[in-house]
């Protein structure tokens, strides 16, 4: 038997050009896919390792959690109107799905299914 494990860490961190080195962003909190909205001063990023969703201000302020296990979620994206965010999200067991949600927070939205993304014909 041979078995694979891993335990993904991360950091956040941005470059400073004037020390010419990265430095913690958001006190270097273990997420990664971070996306900033439209004007600025909100961001979502991807909790590491559980893939929770979670929303603030650029400072940190006002963390909101947008998605809850088992849900695992990646790649945010703002609407142009800074309303809502799309994102990938799957399950245990289950294929990767397009979803929608409030950048408020509630229920995520399926958009599009891999399932249903494959029988439509499509050709990628």
């Amino acid at each position: 038997m041979f078995v694979i494990g891993s335990q993904p860490r991360g950091e956040l961190v941005r470059y400073d050009s004037r020390s010419s080195q990265f430095v913690p962003f958001l006190s270097g909190i273990p997420a990664e896919e971070v996306d900033f909205s439209p004007n600025g001063q909100w961001i979502t990023y991807a909790d590491i390792p559980d893939g929770t969703l979670w929303g603030s201000r650029v400072d940190g302020s006002e963390r909101l959690q947008l998605t809850y296990a088992p849900v695992s979620s990646t790649l945010p994206r703002w609407s142009p109107d800074g309303k809502h965010i799309v994102l990938c999200t799957t399950q245990p067991g289950k294929p990767w799905n397009l979803s929608l949600v409030s950048a408020q927070g509630g229920a995520v939205q399926e958009l599009l299914s891999e399932i249903s993304f494959r029988n439509s014909g499509r050709r990628g």
